[in-house]
C-alpha cells in the first residue's frame, strides 16, 4: 500500500465518473498527506471509537461495474446501514479481494477480550483484519476469513470481533479490511458481491 494514497485500483476507463468522484471523496476525508513526520503513528488517550479516515482501498473491476454499493467512504463513523426504499445503504462491497484501509479516531489496544469489531451487512461473508502501528505498515494479519455474521442488537449490520494479540501487536491506529468471501464476482448474482463494511469500531481504546 502506498503512503497517504487514495485509490479505487482497477476502476479503468469504463467507470470514469465513478473513480473521478471517488478520487474527490477521498481527497475530502483524507485530508493531508500521510508521509510527513507530524503523522507517525501517535496513540495518544482520546478520540473516536470508529474509522475517522479512509487512508486507501481497491474495488477490482467486475465489482465496480456490477454492485450498486461501492462509495468507500461509507467504511467511517458508527454503523448506519438501512435497509428501505427497495435496497440497502450506508456500507461498501469489498467485492472479491477487495480492501479497504483507515485510520481509526484512536487506538485499539490489546486487552481481555476482542478488542476491533468490524460491522458487516447483508449475510455473514467472511473477512480478514490486518493492523498496523503505522499508516504505511507494514500491515500484519490479525485473523484471515473470519465469519462475520454475528447479530448485532438494534443494527442492521452484523459483525464481528478480533483480538490484537492473534497478531502480536499491543495497540494499532491503522487497520486494513479485506474481502474474505472471495466469489467470483459474475458467479455472485448479486449487487452486493463480497463482504459489505459498514463500519470499524475499537472496543479498547487508548484511555
Amino acid at each position: 500500500m502506498r503512503r497517504g494514497s487514495c485509490s479505487a485500483v482497477g476502476s479503468g476507463a469504463r467507470r470514469p465518473a465513478l473513480a473521478a468522484l471517488l478520487a474527490l471523496l477521498c481527497l475530502l476525508a483524507c485530508g493531508r498527506d500521510t508521509t510527513g513526520p507530524d503523522v507517525a503513528a501517535s496513540c495518544a488517550a482520546g478520540g473516536g471509537r470508529y474509522a475517522a479516515r479512509l487512508l486507501a482501498w481497491f474495488t477490482p473491476d467486475c465489482s465496480l461495474d456490477l454492485n450498486r454499493y461501492v462509495n468507500p467512504l461509507e467504511v467511517l463513523g458508527p454503523p448506519d446501514a438501512q435497509v428501505g426504499g427497495g435496497g440497502f445503504s450506508g456500507f461498501v462491497s469489498l467485492g472479491r479481494g477487495g480492501w479497504v484501509a483507515v485510520e481509526m479516531g484512536a487506538c485499539a489496544v490489546d486487552a481481555p477480550g476482542p478488542d476491533l469489531r468490524v460491522y458487516q451487512t447483508v449475510s455473514g461473508e467472511a473477512v480478514t483484519l490486518l493492523a498496523a502501528r503505522e499508516p504505511g505498515g507494514p500491515f500484519v494479519t490479525v485473523e484471515s476469513r473470519k465469519y462475520c455474521g454475528q447479530k448485532s442488537p438494534g443494527l442492521v449490520s452484523n459483525h464481528c470481533d478480533f483480538d490484537l494479540a492473534l497478531a502480536g501487536l499491543s495497540e494499532a491506529r491503522y487497520f486494513k479490511i479485506q474481502d474474505g468471501e472471495i466469489t467470483p464476482c459474475r458467479r455472485a448474482t448479486t449487487d452486493t458481491e463480497g463482504a459489505d463494511i459498514d463500519a470499524i469500531e475499537v472496543l479498547h481504546p487508548l484511555r
